[in-house]
């Protein structure tokens, strides 16, 4: 056990299966925890640790591969299954069509699965975009995802070229960053090409430009703080760092004194590992960086009293009002470790009024999120009001929280209330583009992202 705490020796996925099982914690809870943290420091990671068997290995890859030619459904536990078959097997030959058909829907599966069905699709297609047959698919899913100017998950798609070192993948964040075709692919660029750098991904010319460029955002002064930290650590050519003398020790002190409280932990307890994770879950430039914290917390017995909290911040005015950073940043965290203790508070925060727009529109974002049962008199207080107010005022912020709140409604299964908002044509159009691209979605894609 201290080899696995020190790092020595790689946990095996028989291990953590066993210990899902003795805590009772839900299937691949613990193993997409680490297979994501394991991915996200080695991208070229070639297959899980765990056991495989040669033994009717065949046939379960042959009747995965079946059920997505017929579009049958795959659970996140059989996308594991397969795609750790593909790996074992480097010079298995499929069609290309059947590459990229696979490719595209375990892409468009992860873009709208949630939590730990998220993480380990996100594993699953990681393994491709690592797998010598498979690369060139999941590198052309990603790229077509990012050039949909009306599709959804469009940071998370371009991102993930982070987990290739193929040239075309490289090329592909180049070209979204000196020519994005939307603001969103252009974030999801950057935040790939953080870890591509570090990683040697790029060519000397191409490393010039992404500095150049990187340089260029810098000085635009551009009102987006997430893009500018994101340029900055390009432009040194470092992973986001911890610590920053700048971030809000007295924030971050009485967070984590509160998750520390609510787990009958004395104050005097010197654990310096809490401390950090949370800093980075909060503060990090790196959403990939926030999300391993994030993941780490909830897998841990620290989730439900960090979402207690977190929650306890949120009941104060003062940082609804006059912190909203903050505030964002709060809620964002609920999208992991919230549940249904917390789903009043972040749907009271979703249309309460007298607040900053950009606080009502994270906590629309993490309706879809926070784990919990959304009373559906909920959709229409909070669609009602914001349609009301954008067809007085065609307000920019309330267009913005429509989208949001259209966001939560699709990663939910809305279907209905989608339907109504496309067909309303006083809506705005972004808005109604979205509501079309999740009702659009294949019924095995959207439902298979649930199981």
């Amino acid at each position: 056990m201290s080899r696995w705490e020190s790092g020595r020796l790689a946990v095996s996925h028989a291990t953590l299966d066993a210990y899902e099982r003795v805590l009772e914690l839900p299937a691949g809870s613990l193993t997409a925890c680490v297979d994501v943290i394991r991915r996200y420091w080695s991208p070229q990671v070639a297959a899980p640790t765990s056991a495989y068997r040669r033994e009717g290995a065949d046939a379960v890859l042959d009747d995965l591969l079946d059920r997505i030619a017929v579009d049958g459904p795959l659970t996140a536990t059989e996308w594991d299954l397969l795609t750790e078959r593909i790996v074992r097997v480097p010079g298995l030959y499929l069609r290309q069509r059947d590459w990229t058909s696979l490719a595209d829907r375990l892409l468009r599966e992860l873009l709208v699965a949630d939590r730990g069905l998220y993480l380990r699709r996100r594993e699953a297609f990681h393994r491709l975009l690592a797998h010598p047959q498979a690369q060139a698919a999941a590198i052309g899913a990603a790229v077509s995802a990012g050039a949909d100017t009306t599709g959804q998950g469009i940071i998370e798609a371009v991102s993930m070229l982070d987990g290739s070192a193929h040239p075309d993948a490289a090329a592909a964040v180049v070209r979204q960053l000196d020519h994005p075709t939307t603001s969103s692919a252009q974030i999801g660029a950057l935040q790939a090409a953080v870890r591509k750098v570090r990683f040697g991904h790029f060519s000397p010319a191409q490393l010039a430009r992404v500095s150049e460029m990187a340089g260029e955002m810098i000085r635009s002064g551009r009102d987006d703080d997430e893009l500018v930290a994101l340029a900055d650590e390009l432009k040194v050519g470092q992973m986001p760092a911890s610590s920053g003398s700048s971030r809000p020790g007295v924030l971050l002190g009485r967070l984590v004194l509160g998750i520390t409280g609510a787990a009958g932990l004395p104050e005097s307890l010197d654990d310096q590992v809490l401390p950090l994770l949370i800093e980075e879950l909060m503060f990090s430039p790196s959403a990939d960086a926030r999300l391993l914290a994030s993941s780490l917390v909830a897998a841990s017995p620290f989730r439900p009293t960090a979402a207690r909290a977190v929650a306890a911040e949120l009941t104060s005015a003062r940082v609804l009002i006059d912190q909203a950073d903050w505030a964002e940043k709060l809620l964002d965290t609920l999208r992991l470790i919230g549940g249904q203790d917390q789903v009043e508070l972040v749907q009271r925060v979703a249309t309460a009024d007298g607040i900053p727009s950009s606080v009502n529109r994270a906590a629309a974002i993490t309706i879809g999120h926070v784990g919990g049962k959304i009373d559906r008199s909920f959709w229409s207080r909070g669609f009602g009001k914001y349609v009301v107010r954008w067809r007085r005022h065609h307000r920019p912020a309330d267009a913005q929280q429509l989208d949001a709140l259209v966001y939560s409604a699709g990663v939910l299964g809305e279907r209905s209330i989608l339907t109504t908002l496309r067909a309303d044509p006083t809506l705005p159009a972004k808005a109604r583009t979205a509501a079309a691209w999740w009702i659009n979605l294949p019924t095995h894609v959207a439902d298979g992202a649930r199981t």
